[in-house]
């Protein structure tokens, strides 16, 4: 008997730059969808303005990016779990 199985999760890599392109560590950056067990979930860019979310269920995200004395940039449904795309 042979038994496949099929991952059923993705992620999603955010990286953070200014308008004139500077990485941004220290970034919070907050995932919310429907699909998420507790609606968000938040975490911080690193020293490249890098974030990583894993092990994420098929779904819609709206990203929203949270720095002191920066804007805060919400992006409604800005990123489908499990295909690919550019925010």
């Amino acid at each position: 008997m042979r038994l496949d199985a099929q991952i059923q999760t993705g992620s999603i890599l955010i990286k953070v730059t200014g308008q004139r392109g500077g990485i941004l560590p220290g970034v919070s950056v907050t995932l919310a969808s429907p699909v998420l067990v507790a609606g968000s979930i938040t975490g911080t860019t690193n020293e490249g303005g890098i974030q990583r979310f894993p092990s994420l269920a098929p779904g819609t995200y709206t990203i929203k990016l949270d720095l002191p004395s920066f804007q805060t940039v919400v992006r409604e449904n800005a990123a489908d779990c499990c295909i690919p795309a550019i925010v």
